[in-house]
């Protein structure tokens, strides 16, 4: 696939490949074209990629508010970005946005010169929104947005029944696996939001980081879901010897140990394995004695 090739993937609808292969700190998007009117999912594919989209596109969604997949909204500023209900006040809002997703005000620092220098993101407010659930007419295509968190509280994935797709976003189908190391991020609506796509049973699937898959759709996502089973299973095993918070992170079960060594994934390892730690605890099959985590 190349930077700005068109795949079809039937009917009114094509994948836009983004470049560095979608990978971050870009992604792909979704150009649909019915009766006139033209719309894109999500714009982190790359301002090159982009910028021959910007005179006939009337419409932008975006699955959520991370900045590689809204970066690109300032090349449509003067035409209709709709967002998830629930992060409307803060997309575009650049500051608001660091805020939300990281801890300290220096992290959030950090967040907003990597959204700008690497991601290429500036601020552009959206004109609207759209609810859970609500249906998009885009000329003769309909669009479901579903309303599908874990990943980040406004994830959302687009259903286009008749022609049995979705836009699955950050449900990326990775190797690596779900991500969920935002502080808004949640395990088990993840779970819960990968069950959906399971059931929904679509044709297609295009995630925004890797190529669409219109084969064994189900397996795959069944396989994705599997790692955060994984992940769970390695922390257990870790904690059959009691560990403190500090050794746990050392471990580095998500990211690896040359990952780590960079303090923002350093941050990324502590959210995600953290957030298995706290349903562990919960479930009282991990316990904390004088600092000490282990597994019952």
């Amino acid at each position: 696939m190349k930077p700005g090739e068109t795949i079809h993937l039937g009917g009114p609808v094509s994948f836009l490949v983004g470049e560095n292969s979608g990978r971050f700190p870009r992604g792909h998007g979704l150009i649909i074209q019915s009766r006139g009117s033209v719309a894109i999912i999500d714009t982190g594919a790359g301002q090159d990629v982009l910028a021959p989209w910007a005179a006939q596109v009337d419409l932008v969604l975006n699955s959520h508010s991370h900045a590689d997949h809204a970066a690109g909204n300032w090349l449509f500023a003067d035409r209709q970005i709709l967002v998830p209900r629930n992060s409307f006040a803060d997309s575009g809002d650049m500051r608001r946005l660091s805020l939300r997703y990281m801890k300290t005000d220096r992290q959030a620092a950090g967040w907003r010169k990597l959204a700008r220098e690497e991601v290429g993101m500036r601020p552009q407010r959206p004109s609207g929104f759209f609810r859970p659930n609500e249906e998009i007419a885009i000329g003769g295509v309909r669009v479901i947005a579903l309303d599908a968190p874990g990943h980040t509280a406004d994830h959302t994935c687009f259903y286009l029944p008749e022609q049995g797709l979705v836009w699955s976003g950050d449900i990326d189908l990775s190797g690596f696996g779900p991500w969920y190391a935002n502080p808004e991020s949640d395990i088990d609506q993840f779970r819960r939001a990968v069950r959906m796509l399971i059931e929904l049973d679509p044709k297609i699937i295009a995630p925004a980081h890797n190529p669409p898959l219109g084969q064994n759709v189900r397996q795959r996502l069944s396989a994705y879901l599997a790692v955060i089973d994984r992940r769970q299973e390695a922390l257990v095993e870790l904690l059959r010897q009691p560990k403190t918070w500090p050794m746990i992170v050392d471990a580095a079960l998500i990211y690896g140990q040359a990952a780590i060594a960079q303090p923002l994934f350093r941050y990324f390892e502590s959210q995600m394995i953290g957030k298995h730690l706290d349903e562990l605890l919960a479930q009282g099959a991990v316990v904390c004695q004088e600092g000490l985590f282990s597994a019952v």
